[in-house]
């Protein structure tokens, strides 16, 4: 609009174009000073699951080969991410036992990760499948992956990062996550590596998580009782902190286009003349 002529003829003067132009840029600067920082405080969060768990070890562990294998669904109430509103969720990790664990390298030829905000919950999760999935269900993962852990012991080494983040609300219902193994495992997995779980026994995990597994990555219900699953960690973005970025970058962009016809407005060459109006 600053490079624009009024519909009458004459121009506007270069001196007030060049005034405005540097007045906007000055504007540009402060408010991308404020998103940078705003940005900056607004970091990659994580929680354990359960919330338990935390600087506790678990008194139970299940094998790391017999989890990573067919069709697995986990359940985790809302109540575990307390002090949370709206987030991205990035990646998960299961913990290694502090016993037994050994490295693992191996690539699921055909992984499928699956998120959704659920009604079931840890104590009532049904053993079929498809009757704990919410209607938001978004595959987060799809293909090949490369699964290698270097640390272990205590570490949650065993991640898994998505392709696309999943948008949760608490207030909404109880988070459930899916992975099926429908293709091959090149390499393999140690029968020494497990992954820690607090154990029934505690039923602290029970009250907020629990987790269905069958062999068969299509199975549609299990035999299997719901059981304490592996120590979950979930990262995490607060939903305010995506918007920031993505306002950052639509402001960068306005930015930029503001600085060129500032530039070209005041480089001493006359404005385009406006068309005239019909």
């Amino acid at each position: 609009a600053a490079c624009q002529t009024r519909p009458n003829p004459g121009t506007i003067p270069t001196e007030l174009i060049t005034l405005f132009a540097r007045r906007m840029n000055r504007l540009t600067v402060h408010t991308f000073t404020c998103c940078f920082l705003a940005i900056a405080s607004c970091r990659a969060a994580s929680i354990i699951v359960p919330n338990s768990a935390i600087g506790y070890e678990g008194r139970s562990n299940i094998n790391a080969a017999y989890w990573l294998q067919g069709r697995t669904q986990q359940v985790i109430n809302a109540s575990e991410f307390d002090g949370f509103g709206p987030v991205l969720i990035e990646s998960v990790a299961y913990r290694c036992d502090s016993i037994f664990w050994s490295s693992i390298d191996v690539t699921f030829t055909d992984l499928s990760i699956r998120i959704s905000t659920t009604s079931a919950y840890a104590q009532g999760l049904s053993r079929f499948y498809d009757q704990n999935l919410g209607t938001d269900l978004v595959e987060v993962f799809s293909g090949e992956y490369h699964l290698t852990t270097d640390g272990g012991y205590r570490q949650f080494a065993t991640v898994f990062t998505f392709d696309v983040p999943f948008f949760y609300d608490p207030t909404v219902g109880n988070l459930l996550v899916e992975f099926r193994f429908m293709g091959d495992v090149i390499g393999s997995i140690s029968s020494y590596s497990a992954f820690d779980r607090i154990g029934s026994t505690e039923g602290s995990s029970t009250d907020s998580t629990s987790g269905l597994r069958s062999g068969d990555p299509l199975a549609t219900m299990t035999y299997d009782t719901p059981s304490d699953p592996p120590i979950l960690q979930i990262t995490l973005v607060p939903e305010p902190c995506t918007i920031l970025l993505v306002a950052m970058g639509a402001f960068l962009a306005c930015g930029r286009s503001r600085k060129k016809n500032g530039e070209q407005c005041a480089d001493g060459k006359p404005p385009e003349a406006a068309q005239p109006l019909h």
